[in-house]
């Protein structure tokens, strides 16, 4: 009898292990992005869709380019409506791309997002604010991604769709990748609500 449980019990504690270990997502390496030949071409962009705005504006929200360059664009029906810009120095503009330039955020694909929305649900109690589809849209630009001393991607394109209520628990889920990509989406966000910003008439 106990044989028999054992025989059961070692194939059921190998899977939780396998399960465990995806459940962390794609590894967070970090390491640091090259940016793009074109200094008119962003490193990257947030813009929103989905939720409840019928004729959306296809301008991106925050776009960030090499040099440090930010140009914010606030659609016709917002209050603050127009183009704006600032400057980052390049302290300020490494910070904010360290939460991008990890290996975890730059390989995280639709699939990934599913099941760590499936498992971050499954563990929540409360109900969730109902954001009516709107998805945070970020996309990262790059001639290469290097850690470790090495080219590990060349030709950075990453494009994440995230729900604005998977980013908003991101926080508090186990998720190294999600957290990462959800703290870069908020400081894309802070940077259109900065003092600094200028507007372009």
């Amino acid at each position: 009898m106990f044989r028999s449980h054992l025989r059961i019990a070692i194939p059921v504690s190998c899977l939780t292990l396998v399960l465990l270990s995806c459940a962390t997502g794609p590894r967070v390496r970090q390491g640091s992005i090259t940016p793009p030949t074109g200094l008119n071409e962003p490193m990257l962009e947030l813009r929103y869709e989905g939720g409840m705005i019928a004729n959306p504006d296809p301008t991106p929200f925050v776009r960030v380019y090499p040099g440090g360059r930010v140009m914010v664009h606030y659609p016709a029906y917002t209050k603050r409506a127009g183009d704006y810009s600032l400057q980052l120095n390049d302290e300020e503009l490494q910070a904010l791309l360290a939460s991008f330039s990890n290996e975890g955020v730059l390989t995280l694909q639709e699939k990934d997002l599913h099941v760590m929305a499936v498992e971050m649900r499954a563990n929540v109690m409360e109900p969730q604010i109902d954001d009516h589809g709107m998805e945070a849209v970020v996309r990262i630009r790059g001639e290469s991604f290097i850690a470790q001393g090495r080219a590990m991607m060349l030709n950075v394109d990453q494009t994440i769709r995230a729900s604005a209520d998977l980013l908003r628990a991101a926080p508090d889920s186990a998720f190294e990748s999600l957290k990462s990509l959800a703290a870069g989406v908020s400081r894309l966000e802070e940077l259109a609500r900065s003092e600094s910003l200028r507007k372009i008439d």
